[in-house]
């Protein structure tokens, strides 16, 4: 069974779709794409979010109020009082082009009177504005916390039966062996079981990322542009795998090979310097993707 996530990017004849064919296939490849991961998890909170997102960038205020509401109930039912403050001001802003984005709002606010929020918000968010972003220099120790996540991830595959001991230990010794030489590779568990020709491996992915709630995603349908990749160093793309593939209302959307990293994450966040949505692609598509990527920063090289 093909995988409706992967297919969504694609199907441009989704409802919610046909709204932004007009607008640009960027924008349209977002709704399609969100759309189909909303038919599989109709509360997933960053798809909600990105689907708000898109239809404010095309200008459908009505849409993107929808979406927002819908977010809303979610936030509420969750408790998330911080998450709901951020989507109140969203719904607010909205009310003129989208009176019905009113009555969302009005839930909100009653659920944010009745719930303290964290007192230290502000101080939490001006902290974070002036923190430094990190170093992303392939060093020692980079490669160390690279190799680090990349082995836990394969022995929590093994442990759950979903390798076996033989593949784990081979994938272990090229990691390893491809971590100690001093040349910029892609170091990725899920990279090196494609490299070995697991089978099994669009299912397992689909599994780690349902998991994880980090949709699966196809970079084919989306035009890499150097204005939004070359926000990280192509040595931290590729030693790393990861690549942002798309921004939207300022916040990036960023392709990656390990779901589970929360030092990945938060890495790649701070170094943006901006929320980010992360999705998991296959390390085929990804090796494809950063050909493209590499193509194109030499060509942004050679113009300077």
């Amino acid at each position: 069974m093909d995988n409706p996530v992967r297919q969504g990017v694609a199907d441009t004849d989704a409802p919610e779709a046909a709204g932004a064919g007009a607008a640009g296939s960027g924008a349209a490849d977002i709704i399609a794409m969100v759309s189909a991961i909303l038919e599989n998890m109709p509360d997933d909170r960053e798809s909600l979010h990105m689907l708000a997102t898109a239809y404010m960038k095309i200008g459908d205020d009505v849409r993107a109020a929808g979406a927002f509401a819908r977010l809303g109930d979610v936030l509420i039912r969750d408790q998330d009082a911080d998450a709901a403050a951020g989507v109140l001001e969203k719904l607010e802003a909205l009310k003129r082009g989208a009176p019905e984005a009113a009555q969302a709002a009005g839930r909100l606010a009653k659920f944010l009177n009745r719930v303290p929020v964290a007192a230290d918000k502000t101080a939490q968010a001006a902290a974070a504005a002036g923190a430094q972003p990190p170093s992303l220099a392939i060093d020692a120790a980079r490669r160390r916390a690279v190799l680090a996540d990349e082995m836990d991830l394969l022995w929590d595959l093994q442990q759950q039966g979903l390798i076996t001991e033989a593949q784990y230990a081979g994938v272990v010794r090229d990691l390893t062996e491809l971590t100690s030489s001093d040349s910029v590779t892609t170091i990725s568990a899920l990279h090196g079981l494609s490299f070995r020709s697991f089978p099994g491996l669009d299912a397992l992915l689909v599994q780690l990322g349902a998991k994880a709630s980090t949709p699966v995603i196809s970079l084919g349908g989306f035009d890499l542009q150097p204005a939004i990749f070359r926000a990280l160093p192509l040595d931290y793309l590729t030693f790393q795998g990861v690549i942002p593939f798309e921004r939207m209302g300022g916040e990036y959307l960023v392709a990656i090979l390990h779901p589970f990293s929360p030092r990945l994450r938060k890495e790649v966040v701070a170094a943006l310097g901006c929320p980010c949505h992360f999705f998991l692609t296959p390390p085929a598509e990804f090796d494809v993707a950063l050909e493209v990527v590499k193509n194109r920063y030499k060509a942004e090289e050679e113009k300077k």
